[in-house]
């Protein structure tokens, strides 16, 4: 919910103004700014409400004016929290749970986020301490990012487009950004765009004296010795926690609806909605018509099971390229497939039929191992214990490269390619394998001027910024692999599928698989419980806890991510012909100046003469993907920004709040 920004230096209205209207649509229901007296502190707000939408405006207060907070997002138990404030003589303004942040603040400081259970992403200027707070949910379902303008001072915004929005403030791409996410690894503080950085998810920055710090709240409870609580009451214990979890995120003034896949992550948080609920609930589906990816007939069946309202928009593949640019103006960073157009244009859909809250089956993968490369490394692990552990590794080989063979060339790839790098993190990793095939790729694909302005960085030096190489080595590589997919979900998942898609049309992503309950039970359980070797089945626990909510004919179908039809398939008609054109025409390759020229020719020419359906074409699929977003980031923000942003007055105007 909500889109915040905020001045700390030389703030003007104007420039808070322009900076909300650059994200508006994060929240139609009104926008308010306020100032600090006597601090040089601006905050802006945008809101999109679900408790105490009458009254519950932002900025937020304490009692005395010395604590100004604006929050994004949702917190739950909040009732019992501000029970608590109130009996210790706290007096609050309005019923919202976002003002629990300045008085919970107010009463223990940096120790709040104990008590903090949701999604969300906040900003909070204490007044005493002339210090700026800002803080993130512990997965980064949320987003926040600043930078430091020389003219305004510190910035800071729910997304990057709202301070690129700021006069004078430079926009160009950051080489640097080539050495971590935009090839491959995963750096959650540095973005696409240079000046502006992340606040880390389950962090704590502290703006003071014109220092930054920053530093974890929480970390995954992974370096600790696994809970070995008996199988049966592991089960129970999750099934009741994300029952629990469900229950929070159904609790708002509008309807809460979910989105549906074919999968059992979402079939899991439908059903237990369902059951939950007093009234129908409304249930989401995208599909692509006569596409291998479709998976609404898996959706219908699901509805039908638990007695869903089921909506479904069915694209095609022009659908997806005429909003691809569009969706890049929301993602704000790399992606590979048009996967972010389908997510934009359901929360379209949603929207539109009068929603503005959605659950979804988000987390339960990274949590739990369901991804196909959890189960490659476990394979690899016990190929290297010898004996009949060999060959039942060997066996469980031959049957995953059946069953994962849709995501061949995605999520792994065949060969002993693995066994050179194992040294690298001390086990056998796919993460190792993919980043020394980018990095060997980035002396090709990069041009000059990037490789030079890296100055000698590299994918690995963005692995120990982020992790700590050591640090990841005293891991289990069941862990380690959970900790680098945490990672992963935070840079690219969210963006691309998460909440800057689903905010593009101001509707709230929730997600019950990452509520803090059932988070510090998921990095507790130890690996046997998440893979079962035995059935060779991913996220057994997860299988086990709710298999009464999926239907019989879909318990054994294979775990897929959401993908959306190839490019090869999309950039068919005239209008995918014309975005290739606008993108990856030779001039625009010149301008942008991210890609080697002469190898950007080659690797095209060899995209559209290999056959699709191959190994090979899946790769070149993909690798033309990484060449579109990055040009196409390029394209949106760098050279037509203020064509894509819609800086018209906002239709409520700028309201002032003041502390009362």
């Amino acid at each position: 919910m909500c889109g915040i920004v905020g001045v700390i230096g030389q703030p003007e209205v104007s420039d808070i103004d322009r900076m909300l209207r650059a994200i508006r649509y994060r929240g139609p229901e009104g926008a308010f700014y306020a100032r600090m007296p006597n601090s040089g502190t601006m905050f802006g707000f945008l809101r999109l409400g679900f408790t105490d939408i009458v009254s519950g405006h932002q900025p937020l207060f304490n009692e005395d004016g010395s604590m100004m907070a604006v929050v994004n997002g949702e917190f739950y138990d909040h009732e019992e929290i501000r029970q608590e404030l109130i009996g210790k003589g706290h007096r609050f303004a309005t019923k919202s749970d976002s003002e629990l942040v300045p008085h919970l603040f107010e009463q223990v400081g940096l120790d709040l986020f104990e008590r903090l259970n949701g999604e969300f992403a906040f900003a909070v200027w204490d007044n005493r301490e002339q210090a700026l707070i800002l803080a993130r949910d512990r997965f980064g379902i949320k987003p926040l990012f600043y930078a430091q303008d020389p003219k305004r001072g510190f910035v800071f915004a729910s997304e990057c487009k709202a301070i690129l929005a700021l006069p004078g403030f430079e926009r160009a791409i950051d080489p640097l950004y080539f050495s971590g996410t935009g090839f491959g690894s995963v750096e959650t503080s540095r973005t696409a765009f240079k000046g502006i950085a992340s606040v880390r998810p389950g962090h704590v920055l502290v703006f003071k004296n014109g220092q930054i710090t920053e530093k974890p709240y929480w970390v995954p409870a992974v370096d600790r010795a696994p809970d070995r609580m008996p199988y049966e009451e592991a089960r129970r214990e999750l099934r009741a926690r994300l029952e629990r979890a469900v229950k929070r995120r159904l609790q708002a003034e509008v309807p809460v609806g979910v989105t549906l896949s074919g999968g059992l992550d979402s079939c899991t948080v439908a059903g237990l909605a369902a059951r939950m609920s007093d009234r129908k609930v409304p249930a989401f589906n995208v599909g692509f018509e006569g596409s291998e990816f479709d998976e609404s007939d898996a959706a219908s069946e699901i509805a039908a099971f638990h007695g869903l309202e089921l909506n479904k928009v069915r694209l095609k593949p022009n659908d997806l390229v005429t909003n691809y640019t569009r969706a890049i103006f929301h993602t704000e960073t790399v992606g590979k497939d048009l996967s972010s157009s389908a997510r934009m244009l359901l929360a379209k859909n949603v929207r539109s039929l009068g929603y503005k809250a959605v659950m979804s089956g988000e987390g339960a993968d990274e949590l739990f191992g369901g991804y196909s490369y959890f189960k490659l490394e476990q394979i690899w692990r016990k190929s290297l214990e010898g004996g009949e552990v060999e060959r039942q590794a060997n066996d469980r080989w031959q049957r995953f490269m059946i069953e994962e063979a849709r995501n061949e060339g995605v999520l792994w790839s065949r060969g002993l390619a693995w066994r050179k790098h194992v040294a690298a993190l001390g086990a056998p990793m796919h993460y190792s394998v993919r980043l020394a095939e980018n990095e060997s790729m980035k002396r090709w694909l990069l041009s000059k001027s990037v490789r030079l302005a890296q100055k000698g960085a590299t994918l690995w030096d963005s692995v120990d910024t982020e992790f700590g190489v050591e640090r990841l080595k005293a891991l289990t590589p069941f862990n380690m692999a959970r900790v680098i997919s945490r990672g992963v979900f935070n840079s690219y998942i969210a963006p691309t599928l998460g909440d800057r898609m689903e905010m593009s049309h101001s509707l709230e992503g929730r997600a019950p698989f990452l509520d803090t309950e059932v988070l510090d039970l998921a990095y507790r359980m130890p690996e046997d419980y998440c893979l079962d070797w035995e059935g060779f089945k991913e996220k057994r626990l997860v299988h086990d806890a709710f298999s009464d909510l999926v239907p019989d004919s879909l318990k054994n179908v294979r775990k897929h991510p959401f993908s959306s039809p190839r490019w090869k398939e999309c950039l068919a008609s005239s209008d995918g012909k014309a975005l290739y054109d606008t993108l990856l025409s030779p001039q625009a390759i010149a301008d942008a100046g991210i890609f080697a020229p002469g190898f950007t020719r080659l690797l095209k020419f060899a995209w559209k003469v290999v056959p699709a359906n191959t190994l090979a074409g899946t790769r070149l699929d993909l690798a033309l993907g990484y060449l579109m977003s990055l040009q196409g980031l390029h394209h949106v923000f760098v050279r037509e920004l203020d064509s894509y942003a819609d800086f018209s007055p906002l239709p409520h105007g700028l309201t002032e709040r003041t502390a009362a």
